[in-house]
């Protein structure tokens, strides 16, 4: 193997807590104090119904640069919509490394591994690289690529097939790692990729190997690699 594909939400990043509100709450203290907030919450119910609370429902993204820009729009307010998602994140999410990642990530690059980043993400690539550079471990990643950026999300093939086209990457010397067996471990396999599931819970098998600990993660990789027993 020569490239590793990490998913970021629950794989790389450990999101403590999340609130919508206190992102919207920053926003509009940052453009718009002088109006009343509940019309900021109004309206962001209403659009929220319409794009987040049904992107479930379907594999298409919906970027939340596009989501800021209509919603700016309907308020008569202008503002960098890129920029504004990075304050929107910044003040609605804390967040930590997850355990052992950064010495994982520190061990496969020292190993020679092209080390990428592919995350189900309505925030922009921009953003996710400031997160992963406030936790401490961006210099790890040669790229991220997020699903804000590329129209579609994970589980749909095309988002991998993207990065392995852009990277010109045999899928058999490429290893996938996350934490969500559906829409990281399913395609991946599919597609002929080596999978490491982060789980507490599964069992390895043909197509997977389940880990619980990153500590173990770049040995597992070079046993896959190898031939040798995992």
């Amino acid at each position: 193997m020569k490239t590793v594909i990490f998913d970021l939400g629950g794989t790389v990043i450990d999101s403590k807590s999340f609130s919508f509100e206190k992102g919207l709450k920053k926003l509009h203290d940052q453009l718009a104090p002088q109006t009343p907030f509940m019309l900021w919450q109004k309206r962001s119910a209403d659009l929220l119904a319409f794009t987040y609370q049904t992107r479930k429902d379907h594999l298409l993204e919906i970027p939340f640069r596009e989501y800021l820009a209509f919603f700016l729009k309907g308020l008569r307010l202008e503002g960098n919509p890129e920029e504004l998602e990075t304050s929107f994140l910044e003040a609605a999410e804390t967040i930590d490394a997850m355990p052992g990642i950064a010495d994982c990530l520190k061990t496969l690059k020292t190993a020679g591994y092209q080390l990428l980043a592919l995350s189900n993400s309505a925030f922009s690539a921009r953003t996710l690289k400031q997160q992963l550079k406030k936790i401490g471990v961006l210099s790890y990643f040669d790229e991220v690529y997020s699903s804000a950026d590329n129209l579609v999300r994970k589980p749909c093939p095309l988002l991998f097939e993207l990065i392995l086209a852009i990277h010109q990457l045999n899928p058999e010397e490429t290893a996938m790692i996350g934490n969500d067996y559906r829409c990281d471990i399913v395609p991946a396999v599919k597609l002929g990729l080596k999978t490491f599931w982060y789980t507490s819970t599964g069992v390895s098998g043909e197509d997977v190997i389940c880990f619980s600990d990153y500590l173990l993660l770049p040995k597992l990789i070079e046993n896959k690699k190898t031939g040798s027993p995992v």
